[in-house]
């Protein structure tokens, strides 16, 4: 038998080894493999609901009335339940309380500014150095405020607001690069054997026109070869014939994007009423200018040019009048600064009432808050977790979740110690912008009603 000074740590008695199995034993007979949940909130214990803040309660009694039963639940049970594991190496057992990863929860607002930031990071890489290396090509603050009448926008205003954002970005990066756009019109990409890209000496993507096949391939600078693995999407022809959620097997494949890239992020001001967008653009320096001396000393934004222009061409198309302003700058702190800057949002939980919090929950329904447009629009982005640490000193093993348990309630696992939590891949620490990444100031929209 190997000795404890070996191993560096106390290993587990024998006694103590039956007891947590028992233990184990008890807590899947009792709760098994789905755990603690509810369809209805007025399941919900009474002993969770007296622990609740009266702020807490609110909102969660607004979800409800709202439709929004498994969002409340979740809400009421943010940090009340618990994941169990075990440690492979010396047998401990430990927890981790679970969160209800609602976008309006302030308990969850830094766990979920951390999942993204893991997941949006890996952007920067996917940029090709002959698209990062074209003169003007960078990274840039680019935000988006839209007119308001003192109500909080519908979500069906809300996605309009989005298809204006997209509309207005796409049209003023084809106009910036009009001759690298055109030239890739009707282009399909040169493969090599083995089903990779075939790329030209300086690392742009070769392809031949479509309509003119037997000419020779071409260069397509400005483009990218985008890779899109093998995943899972859905199946829309299934969901037509009543199949919910249903999915099909989507192989790998490869397209042509033009290279430029946008993270969009959805905030709200003035008590809910004024959305607007915060977002990381990689491409060329668009046309646009602004007083920055008036906005230092008043906050007060005066902008113009293209961008600014075809802002209003598109929002008076959706709306019927025109929103105008933009801030865009380039991001002197590189990448994660500007990264955190559109997403620092998400970590900030708007000042509201909790019946205002509940209804911004309602109103992000069927949008994505956080979203990625341009050359990776579509590819799977996850943010993987790494394995949490066995919390006995000097074991350090990664622990795994007791298979077969789901949660627990976090009173009947309190004696248990807390994993040593490691976040996700590509996580950076926390990371403050300056002050040139501020952005739109907020209210510079608003119109009377």
């Amino acid at each position: 038998m190997r000795s404890s000074v070996a191993l560096d740590y106390e290993p587990m008695d024998w006694s103590d080894s039956m007891a947590q199995t028992f233990r184990l034993r008890d807590l899947k007979e009792k709760h098994g493999e789905r755990g603690v949940g509810f369809t209805e909130f007025a399941q919900v214990p009474n002993k969770i609901i007296e622990s609740l803040t009266p702020e807490i309660l609110r909102q969660c009694k607004e979800s409800v009335s709202l439709g929004m039963e498994q969002n409340a639940i979740r809400l009421a049970y943010c940090q009340k339940r618990a994941h169990v594991f075990e440690c492979p190496n010396c047998g401990q057992l430990s927890k981790k309380a679970a969160s209800c990863k609602n976008r309006m929860c302030p308990e969850c607002a830094p766990r979920n500014f951390d999942i993204l930031f893991a997941r949006f990071a890996k952007i920067d890489k996917l940029i090709p150095a002959a698209v990062r290396c074209q003169l003007g090509y960078g990274w840039h603050v680019l935000d988006f405020s839209f007119r308001h009448d003192g109500d909080m926008p519908t979500q069906s205003e809300l996605r309009l607001m989005v298809k204006v954002i997209r509309r207005t970005v796409e049209r003023t990066v084809k106009e910036t690069r009009r001759d690298l756009v055109r030239a890739g019109a009707g282009c399909k990409l040169v493969r090599n054997e083995d089903g990779t890209p075939k790329l030209s000496a300086d690392g742009w993507p070769m392809a031949i026109k479509v309509k003119h096949p037997g000419n020779d391939p071409i260069e397509l600078k400005g483009w990218q070869a985008v890779e899109f693995s093998a995943h899972e999407g859905p199946d829309n022809a299934a969901r037509k014939r009543g199949i919910k959620g249903a999915k099909k097997k989507i192989p790998t494949s490869w397209k042509l994007r033009f290279g430029y890239e946008l993270i969009r992020v959805t905030e709200f001001g003035f008590d809910n009423v004024n959305a607007h967008f915060h977002s990381a653009f990689f491409g060329p320096s668009l046309d646009y200018g602004f007083d920055e001396k008036l906005l230092k000393q008043s906050r007060r934004l005066v902008c113009w040019g293209r961008l600014v222009d075809i802002f209003k061409e598109e929002s008076l198309k959706a709306f019927g009048e025109e929103s105008y302003t933009v801030f865009f700058q380039k991001a002197r702190q590189g990448f994660e600064s500007v990264l955190a800057h559109a997403l620092k949002y998400t970590k900030k939980i708007p000042s509201s009432t909790p019946e205002g919090l509940a209804r911004l929950e309602h109103v992000l329904q069927g949008t994505r808050r956080v979203a990625l447009l341009g050359a990776h629009y579509g590819i799977p982005l996850k943010s993987k977790p790494r394995d949490p640490i066995c919390p006995t000193p000097n074991c350090g093993a990664a622990v795994k979740r007791v298979p077969g348990l789901g949660l627990v309630p976090l009173s009947e696992v309190a004696d248990l110690p807390d994993v040593k939590d490691c976040g996700y891949e590509g996580q950076a620490a926390d990371f403050v912008p300056s002050d040139d990444c501020e952005g739109v100031p907020e209210g510079i929209q608003a119109r009377a009603p």
